[in-house]
């Protein structure tokens, strides 16, 4: 595997392919982050320093240098630590407010629509068209895509939602949370160009026709190492919402009011932020307040995977972050799962590629 360093204009200028190890993790709704074990050289101490952006050959994200560790072992051999984010991270420093005055309340933000249009619209308003704060906005940005077109339906249901004066990275993702949908902000390749794109993955599993289905089975000689961890430690289907001016009772898909005993499991929520009066805009307030808790305690099942290098599927090709695929264990036991990770290592033992599955869709 081979690492890049880029230029402030975000173009390889460095090729460097000889560290300890190396792991890589792209995710499908947060920010990615890898860890870089290097020995320490001067070379290696001016190439990788903080800020800096990098790229591997098997992707388009790109990730920065947060923080370099230098370290002596037992054998006094020097080694340097990196680590860092890619750059979906950049959002966490883009607050969801605007028009920063003292001679005005900041005020509740309030977007109505699809989750994918108001997603966009919050990357708009404060990463690209932000005219109030223009230093905030994203250099490079390019609309469009460079990936197909998704096959699994986004939800068409209009919403109104309330934000709380956050971060808009956790705006945009605690959103596209609650309905499985994904974000990424990825380069193009060998080009300066950044692509922001919410996304909802495509079915490749053999349930479909339109495209060739993707199955990982350690029969079929792709899928090794597999570990499948099914909890419920954390699962929650009901939530009593609490604000400062009312309550609520909001139930999971598949919970109501009818779910009674050991079948309901359920969770406090404090909205005492929420000071709406009483009426139709509190109750659709303590509503989203509820849902978004509850998607965050849904039942766990995932199971991860490493995918033979001479695997026919390849990733960001054959499959990508999002996709629904066909997992085959050994014992025949068959489960559509969603790809939401990607995970490349290289160390001493080569060169692997993992996907993380994740719950049954």
């Amino acid at each position: 595997m081979e690492v890049y360093i880029l230029d402030d204009q975000l173009r390889r200028i460095e090729v460097f392919d000889r560290f300890e190890s190396m792991i890589w993790t792209e995710r499908y709704n947060a920010f990615g982050d890898f860890q870089l074990v290097i020995y320490s050289s001067s070379k290696a101490r001016s190439l990788f320093v903080n800020d800096t952006w990098i790229s591997i050959t098997s992707s388009k994200r790109v990730m920065t240098i947060d923080n370099v560790l230098a370290t002596e072992d037992s054998d006094g051999k020097n080694f340097l630590t990196i680590t860092g984010r890619s750059m979906e991270a950049w959002m966490l420093g883009r607050v969801n407010r605007r028009n920063l005055s003292s001679t005005s309340a900041p005020g509740p933000l309030t977007q109505t629509g699809t989750p994918y249009n108001i997603a966009t619209a919050l990357f708009s308003m404060y990463c690209i068209n932000n005219t109030f704060i223009p230093e905030d906005n994203l250099p490079f940005y390019t609309a469009g895509t460079l990936y197909p077109a998704d096959t699994i339906p986004m939800p068409t249901t209009q919403y109104t939602v309330e934000f709380d004066i956050e971060p808009v990275y956790d705006s945009i993702k605690n959103l596209l949370d609650m309905f499985d949908m994904g974000f990424r902000i990825y380069k193009g390749p060998d080009t300066s160009k950044l692509y922001f794109n919410v996304y909802s993955g495509s079915d490749r599993t053999s349930r479909q026709t339109t495209r060739p289905a993707i199955i990982f089975s350690p029969d079929l000689d792709n899928l090794t190492n597999v570990a499948d961890l099914r909890s419920k430690e954390d699962y929650r289907n009901v939530a009593y919402v609490f604000g400062k001016n009312g309550s609520r009772i909001v139930y999971a898909s598949g919970a109501s009011a009818s779910t009674t005993g050991f079948e309901r499991r359920v969770m406090h929520v404090s909205a005492s932020d929420i000071d709406l009066p009483a009426g139709s805009a509190l109750d659709a307030a303590l509503l989203q307040r509820g849902n978004k808790e509850l998607s965050k305690a849904r039942t766990l099942h995932s199971m991860d995977g490493e995918i033979s290098q001479l695997s026919e599927y390849k990733y960001d090709s054959e499959y990508c972050l999002g996709d629904i695929v066909e997992i085959r264990r050994d014992d025949g036991y068959t489960n559509y799962m969603r790809v939401t990770e990607q995970i490349f290592v290289d160390d001493g033992e080569g060169e692997r590629s993992y996907p993380t599955l994740d719950h049954d869709v």
